[in-house]
């Protein structure tokens, strides 16, 4: 998508229309409902069997593909290197971005979008925080094309941007230019990583 015509308007007034919309639907928030239950149910990071479950979970709901990496590292494997991570649950709960790399960094493979994912929710729906956003194709793809739009507002951004954070699992660079882009569009509402991110994943996946 190159047409700019296509974005959505994005300011307070609108972005908490759009994500009013998307919590409106009842897919989409029996799922945000769901994501609440089981997080709150499983706060800890702590046991195997529970952090596997975690892992499955995330991966069934956000589409992380995991099985494409399942002959380098399988389920239970991810489990035990989250598992060994030191202080994990203090690094979310204060939202620490070295969370992100150590759980990306499993000697193995890059799974830096999983783990963006990983962090994200258990700061949101254990600690009720808005500390990390998620990078995902749809970030990466989207947030250049507003900066565009918005260029007298934000920093312009080109894909690869996006795609040198992840491949040098960079999370303190990539949470600091989703950052910059909401101060810079002055997107003044609750949560404004987690809106943001559910309204252009609903929008533009």
């Amino acid at each position: 998508m190159k047409n700019l015509n296509n974005l959505l308007t994005l300011n307070t007034v609108d972005l908490k229309k759009a994500y009013n919309l998307c919590v409106s639907n009842p897919k989409i928030n029996k799922d945000l409902q769901l994501f609440r239950h089981f997080f709150k149910a499983n706060p800890l990071n702590n046991d195997i069997k529970i952090v596997e479950e975690k892992v499955k979970f995330i991966n069934k709901y956000y589409s992380t593909c995991l099985r494409f990496y399942s002959n380098k590292i399988n389920i239970h494997q991810l489990a035990q290197h989250i598992l060994n991570i030191t202080n994990l649950d203090d690094l979310i709960k204060t939202g620490d971005p070295s969370a992100v790399f150590a759980i990306a960094d499993t000697g193995i493979i890059n799974l830096f979008s999983f783990a963006t994912k990983y962090c994200c929710l258990h700061n949101r729906y254990v600690y009720g925080q808005d500390d990390y956003s998620i990078y995902d194709s749809v970030m990466r793809t989207v947030i250049p094309l507003y900066t565009k739009k918005y260029a007298s507002q934000t920093v312009l951004l080109k894909e690869r941007d996006f795609e040198k954070c992840r491949v040098n699992k960079d999370y303190v660079k990539f949470n600091n230019i989703i950052g910059q882009f909401i101060k810079g569009l002055n997107l003044n509402i609750t949560d404004p990583r987690h809106s943001l991110d559910l309204v252009l994943w609903e929008y533009h996946r």
